[in-house]
């Protein structure tokens, strides 16, 4: 009878309680969606021989590290490069955001990136704000996530 019990209470409480889906990173962690609930998630594609995705990796910097607003940023390698490969090439390409090892995109049902660099808006309440094509400054980040 207790072990019956027992096993309706497991499955009352385990029921309803879906794991979020999460992102794996170059740095060996991993974080559920909702870890960004509530800032701007801002998720860009770059790829070693995109020469504008070069350029456009200070103004990420820039925005990952002010903390005035609110922004996590992301990196996806389009080519999906992984292991030591990936971890010198963030280096020699001076990324300081997080790179992620999955592609977030199924999450929020937009499509592949036809264009890089790609740079995907995701709202505080977790919607798909935008997808800008091309390279992007401080300044147009910003007025993406307004």
């Amino acid at each position: 009878m207790k072990k019956a019990i027992l096993a309706v209470l497991l499955m009352v409480g385990t029921t309803g309680c879906e794991e979020q889906p999460s992102l794996r990173f170059i740095d060996g962690s991993a974080r559920s969606l909702d870890a960004w609930q509530g800032r701007w998630l801002v998720i860009n594609y770059w790829a070693e021989w995109c020469a504008p995705c070069w350029a456009e990796v200070e103004e990420l910097n820039a925005l990952h590290e002010d903390e005035a607003h609110s922004a996590a940023v992301i990196g996806v390698n389009f080519d999906g490069i992984e292991g030591e490969e990936l971890r010198q090439l963030i280096a020699k390409m001076d990324i300081r955001f997080p790179v992620a090892l999955d592609d977030p995109r199924a999450n929020w049902a937009y499509d592949r990136p036809q264009v890089l660099p790609m740079t995907v808006i995701i709202g505080p309440g977790g919607d798909l704000r935008g997808q800008l094509q091309g390279p992007q400054t401080l300044n147009s980040l910003l007025a993406a996530m307004r």
